[in-house]
């Protein structure tokens, strides 16, 4: 699950695998090429609030090591800000989403992920949450093991203040593939042609115009 602070929007991956550290960076993923990137089109950091266990617990290096794929991938700085234990209440997420796809929830039986996915889209609030969902069939392997060099030449940068926490993930590599989205560069080009065609067009009305006014006089 996540949750945009600033546009009050819900976003769940409904998996029919298990829920691993690379399921979590696949989601993560997911809501940076089909929202974040569109939304934030300045964006040059992704800040994460997590928990501390789970998937994407702060001690496993495993997670931290398919982090640093992720943003090697997407080319850009990912943020982690892990809540230590006990604290995961105070995760906006948890009274701002988690409780009103609960009551969307509340009552029925899950026969299938289709029908979470109705029900979970249908989850709102009187201040206008919006909430988005997916559903991801990939299988993921468990009791993965970290690379035998990862943390020799991982580029996780961790804070001098609760570090364990608090860390960066940063791209070990300048990739283009964010800044120059093959399908969107395709797609201006489509914009400028047709932009092109129009202004010749203009130009062709305006001449003829032109003229007719010239015989007139």
């Amino acid at each position: 699950m996540g949750y945009d602070l600033k546009r009050n929007e819900g976003y769940i991956t409904l998996g029919t695998s298990k829920d691993t550290s690379e399921f979590c960076c696949d989601c993560i993923k997911y809501w940076w090429e089909n929202y974040g990137k569109g939304n934030y089109l300045k964006g040059n950091s992704i800040l994460v609030l997590a928990d501390g266990g789970g998937s994407n617990s702060s001690r496993h290096y495993i997670f931290k090591e398919d982090l640093q794929k992720l943003v090697n991938e997407i080319g850009i700085e990912i943020r982690m800000a892990h809540y230590p234990p006990y604290t995961s209440k105070y995760n906006p997420i948890e009274h701002r989403l988690f409780c009103h796809v609960t009551n969307a929830c509340k009552g029925t039986v899950f026969s299938s992920l289709d029908v979470v996915k109705s029900l979970v889209d249908k989850a709102s609030t009187s201040t206008g949450l919006k909430v988005f969902s997916t559903i991801k069939n990939k299988v993921y392997a468990t009791a993965r093991k970290v690379s035998e060099n990862f943390k020799e030449n991982m580029k996780i940068v961790f804070d001098d203040y609760l570090g364990k926490w608090n860390y960066r993930a940063i791209p070990q590599v300048k990739t283009w593939s964010y800044i120059c989205d093959i399908p969107y560069i395709e797609s201006l080009e489509s914009q400028i042609k047709e932009l092109t065609e129009r202004i010749v067009l203009l130009e062709s009305r305006l001449n003829q115009n032109s003229r007719n006014i010239k015989q007139r006089n």
